[in-house]
């Protein structure tokens, strides 16, 4: 009984610290069609991820999100270097995303789910396309994947079924298992 009293009291601890330490932060677009959430990376260097996004649209349809190269908090400037693990996450109205070039990473599962993405840019710089990124991406027809690409992660695309042509450098010099099974609209890779 007394070791699980400690068990409850180490994991409530945990939770308590892991929630004081990451603070997001949840800024507007100027439309204020939705909200961007963030977490600061580094306060050194100024950087942030995008953590998730809130709608204002009731029925999240047809959103189109535009992520800033920087954003404003506490009065500070930050640069987005990153879109975080599960960000845009069965987010189904999610239709068109752009992202700027400041991005260097984008997570694991970052727009897994996103049933309704048609279009989005892959900027250079950016080296890997994570685990998941985009599975369950069933509206997503055409994608350049840039010369910075070397690895495509495990089911990065999986069940993309509209993707019908994709291009990968030469030099990608790995493709993850089933990255991209259940595509079964594509025609030219």
């Amino acid at each position: 009984m007394k070791r699980k009293v400690l068990i409850i009291s180490i994991l409530i601890t945990a939770i308590f610290i892991m929630f004081s330490i990451s603070k997001v932060f949840a800024i507007s677009n100027e439309q204020e069609e939705y909200t961007l959430k963030y977490n600061i990376l580094d306060e050194n260097k100024r950087t942030v991820e995008v953590v998730g996004i809130e709608t204002h649209n009731h029925y999240y349809e047809n959103i189109n999100v535009e992520i800033p190269k920087n954003t404003e908090i506490d009065g500070k400037e930050y640069t987005i270097t990153k879109i975080g693990e599960n960000a845009f996450g069965a987010c189904s109205g999610l239709k068109n995303v752009g992202i700027p070039n400041k991005v260097k990473e984008i997570a694991n599962g970052a727009f897994r789910g996103c049933s309704s993405l048609e279009k989005i840019e892959i900027p250079n710089g950016i080296t890997s396309i994570e685990e998941s990124t985009f599975s369950g991406c069933n509206n997503l027809t055409n994608l350049t994947i840039p010369d910075s690409i070397i690895s495509i992660g495990d089911y990065a695309f999986y069940g993309c079924s509209s993707l019908k042509n994709i291009n990968i450098p030469q030099t990608t010099t790995k493709i993850g298992n089933y990255a991209f099974k259940m595509c079964s609209g594509l025609e030219q890779i």
